[in-house]
């Protein structure tokens, strides 16, 4: 049974239950580029699948959680994570099956905009990219998922920013979903291949 949350009952930025989760990749390996994947249960869940798909070509450090793109505790959580681990070579995204008291043509848009700049600052010179959010069956969370993929795209458009498409991956595996929102084993592996494919292209490693 998956117990992450991926929706608040309360109209504030932080949810009834929160949760963070970390994953440092094989602390002593210096030698291979890494990937700091910032994002939500559905990262979580890709992050190790991914991993066994490059190998040992780019290792995946990770901080998935619940936190909403305006919770106050966001950054500090951030900064954190990232005084322990490695300089990355790339710093990803994904952000959107969180925050629901954000509106979506305006907070949404507004918020992800500031932590794209707060990630840049706090990765100088690393390139950075805005993945997708993936599909869930509830059809009045879907409709706000494809209003807040589309305001990704226009944000990462504005700030020159790489997309990776997850969302397209997940909807040919909606049938994968296991309570509408997570996938089973088979699903994830999709979503892994296909993120799997756009890191080590942004890498320049394909």
């Amino acid at each position: 049974m998956n117990h992450d949350t991926y929706e608040a009952k309360e109209n504030r930025p932080q949810e009834r239950y929160e949760w963070d989760r970390t994953w440092i990749e094989q602390t002593g390996v210096t030698d291979r580029p890494r990937c700091f994947y910032l994002g939500d249960s559905i990262s979580w869940a890709v992050r190790p699948v991914a991993n066994r798909m490059i190998g040992d070509r780019v290792l995946f450090d990770a901080l998935g959680t619940s936190k909403a793109l305006d919770n106050p505790f966001f950054r500090p959580t951030i900064d954190l994570f990232r005084e322990q681990i490695q300089t990355p070579s790339l710093v990803i995204l994904n952000s959107g099956l969180h925050g629901w008291h954000l509106s979506d043509d305006e907070d949404y848009p507004s918020e992800l905009k500031s932590m794209l700049l707060f990630l840049q600052s706090r990765f100088p010179q690393i390139p950075l990219a805005v993945v997708l959010t993936t599909r869930v069956a509830n059809p009045q969370r879907q409709a706000r998922v494809l209003l807040r993929n589309e305001a990704a795209r226009r944000v990462a458009a504005e700030l020159s920013l790489p997309v990776i498409d997850l969302y397209s991956p997940s909807e040919e595996v909606a049938d994968l979903q296991t309570d509408g929102v997570h996938f089973n084993d088979e699903g994830y592996g999709v979503l892994a291949k296909a993120l799997a494919e756009n890191v080590l292209s942004l890498l320049s490693l394909s």
